[in-house]
């Protein structure tokens, strides 16, 4: 882990995501977060708007980062990525 990763804000829990079978990541942060969202092959649409959005403002501010949280997982439950 680099110093950069150890300084940035955490979630309470990670988000679990698959986008292959047996395969699955857990986010962490909300910079993971924006990195895989800007990565993610469904990149349309209000609610990947709103959990980019969010995903972003929590880089920069913490009192975000649950809200960042919960945009990611509704983003990842909506198009069945949540584990």
């Amino acid at each position: 882990m680099n110093q950069e990763q150890s300084i940035q804000p955490r979630f309470k829990s990670p988000v679990r995501i698959s986008l292959h079978p047996g395969r699955t990541t857990d986010i962490e942060s909300p910079r993971q977060a924006f990195d895989f969202l800007r990565t993610c092959p469904v990149q349309e649409g209000p609610i990947f708007e709103g959990a980019l959005e969010a995903c972003f403002a929590a880089t920069y501010n913490d009192e975000a980062i649950e809200e960042a949280r919960r945009g990611l997982r509704t983003f990842a439950k909506a198009h069945g990525f949540l584990v």
